[in-house]
């Protein structure tokens, strides 16, 4: 059995990824309005999530937010959780989600 030793604290590490990451200029910060905790799932395989978050505003809802990249395992996380969310901002992203699933028809059509 061998004994392992990190050499690096979670805290560098995230670090290291969050700037790797910046480098490439495309990430978003993404917020939802999340209906129901119970059927929320805020893992996605794969995928770095930078500085996670999750408030409630005055009025009770929950709020989640967290830095990241769009791509299709994003796009899938998002309509696998389907009307348990709400996409509050940014705009763009919304965009994309609706041309990456109007693509996923076509190809099935």
């Amino acid at each position: 059995i061998l004994d392992f030793k990190s050499n690096y604290s979670l805290m560098q590490i995230d670090d290291f990824i969050s700037g790797l990451k910046a480098v490439s200029d495309q990430e978003v910060r993404l917020v939802l309005k999340v209906f129901s905790l119970d059927h929320f799932n805020a893992s996605i395989k794969h995928e770095f999530l930078g500085h996670p978050c999750v408030v409630t505003n005055s009025n009770g809802d929950y709020i989640w937010a967290a830095t990241l990249e769009p791509n299709e395992r994003v796009f899938e996380w998002l309509s696998e959780l389907g009307s348990d969310v709400e996409i509050m901002d940014p705009l763009s992203f919304k965009k994309q989600l609706l041309e990456y699933c109007e693509s996923r028809l076509k190809k099935i059509a």
